[in-house]
């Protein structure tokens, strides 16, 4: 009689955790619950770039700790693409803030430092510096020295 009780237990059990979905939580998968917690590598910062594995989700660490949904330490990234499963909030918490569907919660074994995102974030084209003005002496007219350049060669060539 005990047999029969422990197995109608354990299947009772089994078959309740089954039948949560992982598509329904706002952080990673069910199985991200149950994880042993790792040490953080010292890369794990808000602002690092990183992938998520196994998907290849490419993002940025925007929140690195606690969580009232799931004990442990999580790190919430904002996705480049609307990959994710929230905003940056969970159960009307909100841990860091991104467009809708471009957040995503993982423990940190999911994650991979991408120095080369890094890099593409921290490169910026710097626009040319704008030409310095000065006064034009005979119209009392404000130039800028690349359009006055512009206006001479025009001059030249037309009159050449």
């Amino acid at each position: 009689m005990n047999i029969l009780n422990y197995s109608f237990a354990t299947t009772s059990l089994s078959s309740t955790l089954n039948d949560v979905s992982d598509k329904s939580s706002a952080f990673g998968s069910r199985h991200d619950l149950s994880r042993v917690e790792t040490p953080l590598p010292d890369w794990v910062i808000v602002g690092e770039s990183v992938l998520v594995r196994p998907y290849s989700y490419s993002g940025v660490i925007a929140y690195v700790g606690p969580t009232e949904f799931a004990s442990g330490t999580w790190i919430g990234v904002e996705l480049d693409a609307p990959t994710g499963k929230n905003d940056g909030a969970v159960n009307g918490h909100r841990y860091f803030t991104c467009r809708p569907k471009c957040g995503i919660f993982v423990k940190v074994d999911k994650l991979i430092q991408d120095k080369r995102g890094r890099a593409l974030r921290n490169y910026t084209v710097s626009a040319p510096a704008p030409a310095p003005m000065r006064r034009s002496v005979s119209r009392g007219i404000i130039h800028s020295t690349n359009s006055f350049l512009h206006v001479l060669r025009n001059i030249s060539t037309e009159e050449g």
